[in-house]
């Protein structure tokens, strides 16, 4: 059983990591069919006497469709679409399915996919007098290094876990595809050369070899249970240095989901 364990936890804190990192970044899947999907919507109501499971579903509509205009249309028509009717809003939602259910402390939570009807999208924002702003897909650089302060130890590529387990979740179709650098001797040797002043170095050595602009370097300390991630994440011309701190990672991932409910 323990050694169970130690593997689940070995692909979870992975994905963890990916969604403390990532929320600068989204999940909706662009398609090039006939349809925008929104996936992993939280939604959240307490269950009571009033419960009604309908207008939850509803309220994830509208979660769902918020999330969509964000990566689609430009912010200064998002004011147009504020209040987007419910009858108007369900009339562009093609299929929806409804995953994770569960009951927590006399509250339900759900954990919903949205399919929107892309036609329908379309001739809703023309009458609108809104037009479209699809982002393309980039690709970026991503070196994961896990530092122990502990054992004083840092473990690279194959032998890092989150290395290893970073596109598990591969399924999720995010817009960002992410190149991880191979594992080279060369690479080791450069990274374990600067230990002492690894978080002012820039990586420039290795980020040069594969001529991409974009990149993130995650600096992940551990210290016994409590985790800390150094980002340094370059999009376009600019440069943002990112610092969060993990007491304890399992209630950092239930916080994570609750919080987008």
């Amino acid at each position: 059983m323990k050694n169970k364990m130690l593997l689940i936890k070995s692909t979870i804190y992975p994905i963890i990591f990916a969604l403390a990192l990532l929320k600068i970044f989204f999940s909706t899947t662009f398609l090039q069919a006939s349809t925008f999907e929104v996936k992993n919507t939280q939604i959240s109501k307490e269950f009571d006497i009033n419960f009604d499971k309908n207008d939850v579903i509803d309220a994830g509509f509208k979660i769902a469709f918020d999330d969509l205009i964000l990566k689609i249309i430009k912010s200064k028509d998002h004011f147009k679409l504020k209040n987007i009717s419910e009858k108007n809003l369900k009339s562009m939602v093609d299929t929806f399915s409804i995953k994770e259910e569960k009951f927590i402390d006399n509250h339900y939570h759900a954990n919903i996919d949205v399919s929107f009807n892309k036609k329908k999208i379309y001739e809703y924002f023309e009458k609108q007098n809104i037009f479209l702003s699809l982002p393309k897909q980039k690709k970026v650089f991503f070196i994961p290094i896990l530092i122990d302060e502990n054992l004083d130890e840092i473990t690279l590529f194959s032998e890092n876990m989150f290395y290893r387990n970073w596109t598990i979740k591969k399924e999720d179709h995010f817009q960002l595809e992410y190149i991880l650098p191979v594992d080279d001797l060369d690479d080791v040797r450069i990274i374990k050369k600067q230990t002492n002043y690894i978080e002012e170095y820039d990586f420039k050595e290795i980020i040069n070899k594969y001529s991409i602009e974009s990149y993130i370097v995650a600096l992940i300390y551990k210290n016994k249970n409590q985790y800390k991630i150094l980002s340094k994440i370059k999009f376009n011309e600019g440069l943002i240095i990112d610092n969060q701190i993990f007491k304890d990672l399992n209630s950092f991932f239930l916080n994570f989901c609750l919080s987008k409910s």
